[in-house]
């Protein structure tokens, strides 16, 4: 029997992504159930469980398929339930099952500051394994994704970001320094603390945009498509934006005030954007996930940044991520027209 189809179903994913990000970020204040523990009484645990049997009986009558070009013609319940399982399991793995295991194990690091680039690394680590895990739950959009990282597609992704480093770091590392006397510095007390965290932020910027923006992004876009939405610039400014608030309310800080944390989380959500239509300019996810781990290593100070005889920074770090993502895009441009990038 054919499923009924109703375009106002896209409402839900669209406010199911910033809304279980805010339950990721407030887990720890959110009620449980006091008869299974801290960890059987997680509300994302019963949620994921609930949608992921609701998608296993959606999936084996077929329910849960788009047509592969039709847009417009209404959505079923069976097609949004991917997204929802694909961002609850998520949100559990990372706001309850990383947190107990770390509780099982050793101190990471002698120090706070190495400590906390462990758990980093480790919880970017556990992203990529529940993204290369789940992905394949929306079928259709499995495709679109392995399509966005051919291994064709690596070698001009990687020249294009190192040719943009190479040129902002001229611009605000090597000139400066050179002309003005400052010297170089990079974050990080000891070789081993340096590693760490310059190995967290590479791997969760990697992570990060497979799962946001390579996988809830594309899912979001072609549900957009098949509610009605033409596949033009509204839907991708709605899937980027949407992706994007929800990438936002996970960097907020619960033990801090909001407007001590506005700035931050502006420039968070300004990246997110751009990493968005970085994505649906190029085509070229290996591109995005390698200038999220540039900007990354940038704004964390883990690349040589010239620093004054005081040991301030000459040049704020957000400035320089700002003029390579500019590169970027100016080479996006000049590949789409002499090499077909996309």
């Amino acid at each position: 029997m054919t499923a009924r189809l109703h375009s106002w179903l896209v409402l839900i994913p669209l406010a199911a992504i910033p809304l279980f990000g805010v339950l990721r970020t407030f887990h720890a204040q959110t009620p449980r159930l006091p008869w299974l523990g801290d960890f059987g009484g997680s509300l994302l645990l019963w949620a994921a469980l609930g949608l992921l049997a609701l998608h296993l009986v959606q999936r084996r009558r077929g329910l849960d398929l788009m047509p592969d070009i039709e847009t417009g013609a209404g959505l079923s319940v069976g097609m949004i339930v991917p997204l929802l399982v694909v961002v609850v399991i998520e949100k559990w793995v990372s706001a309850d099952v990383l947190p107990f295991a770390f509780d099982l194990l050793p101190s990471w690091g002698p120090t706070p500051k190495l400590a906390d680039a462990a758990y980093r690394l480790a919880s970017g680590l556990a992203l990529g394994i529940v993204a290369l895990a789940v992905y394949r739950i929306p079928r259709q959009v499995a495709r679109k994704l392995e399509q966005r990282t051919l291994l064709s597609r690596l070698p001009a992704a990687t020249g294009l970001v190192l040719g943009s480093a190479i040129v902002t770091g001229l611009l605000f590392a090597g000139l400066p320094t050179l002309l003005g006397g400052l010297q170089l510095a990079v974050a990080g007390p000891d070789t081993r603390t340096w590693s760490t965290m310059a190995a967290a932020q590479v791997v969760r910027g990697v992570t990060e945009e497979l799962f946001f923006r390579g996988l809830l992004q594309t899912t979001l876009l072609r549900l957009l498509w098949q509610a009605g939405m033409s596949q033009g610039r509204l839907a991708r400014v709605v899937a980027v934006g949407t992706v994007s608030l929800g990438f936002t309310i996970e960097h907020v800080d619960p033990s801090q005030p909001l407007a001590r944390q506005a700035s931050l989380l502006l420039w968070v959500f300004a990246m997110s954007c751009v990493f968005g239509v970085l994505l649906e300019s190029s085509r070229n996810l290996w591109l995005v996930m390698a200038a999220h781990a540039t900007v990354n290593l940038m704004v964390g100070g883990l690349l040589p940044v010239p620093v004054t005889a005081e040991g301030t920074l000459a040049v704020p770090p957000g400035v320089p991520a700002t003029i390579f993502v500019m590169l970027l895009f100016v080479g996006i441009v000049v590949l789409h027209r002499r090499r077909g990038f996309a």
